[in-house]
C-alpha cells in the first residue's frame, strides 16, 4: 500500500469524523486534517525503507483508532448523563454574573463593613 492510498483513506476517516458544533473551539475534525497533513508533509523527504515502514505502520494504527473514536465505543461504555453535559454550576453562573446580583452582594458587604467599623469605634470610646 502506498502513502497516498494510506492519506487518502485517512482523509475520508477525518471527512466522516462528526463535528460538534455545540462545542465552539473544540472541531476536533479540521484539528485532525491539519495533523494528518503535517505530519505527511513533515515525513514526505524520508527514504530509508525501514523508517518508511514504521511510518505505514503507525499511520494504519492511527487509522484504527480514528474509525473507533468514530463507532463511540467509549460513550457507549460511558454514557453522558445530564450532570456532566450541563454541570450545575452552568445554570448558576447567570445568577453569580449578574449586576443586581453583584450590587447587592456589595451592599452587603458595605453595610457588614460598616457595622464592623461602628462596633470598633464604640469599643475605642469605651476605653
Amino acid at each position: 500500500m502506498s502513502a497516498l492510498n494510506l492519506y487518502r483513506r485517512l482523509c475520508k476517516e477525518i471527512n466522516t469524523y462528526p463535528s460538534r458544533p455545540g462545542r465552539p473551539g473544540r472541531n476536533w475534525r479540521e484539528q485532525l486534517f491539519v495533523q494528518n497533513r503535517l505530519q505527511f508533509e513533515h515525513n514526505r523527504t524520508e527514504s530509508n525503507p525501514l523508517v518508511i515502514k514504521n511510518l505505514m505502520n503507525r499511520g494504519e494504527q492511527q487509522l484504527l483508532a480514528l474509525k473507533e473514536l468514530k463507532s463511540n465505543v467509549h460513550s457507549k461504555q460511558y454514557p453522558l448523563t445530564k450532570e456532566i453535559l450541563f454541570p450545575p454550576i452552568v445554570y448558576k453562573a447567570d445568577r453569580y454574573l449578574s449586576t443586581d446580583y453583584q450590587n447587592s452582594t456589595m451592599t452587603k458587604q458595605r453595610k457588614q463593613q460598616k457595622k464592623e467599623q461602628e462596633e470598633l469605634k464604640l469599643k475605642q470610646d469605651a476605653k
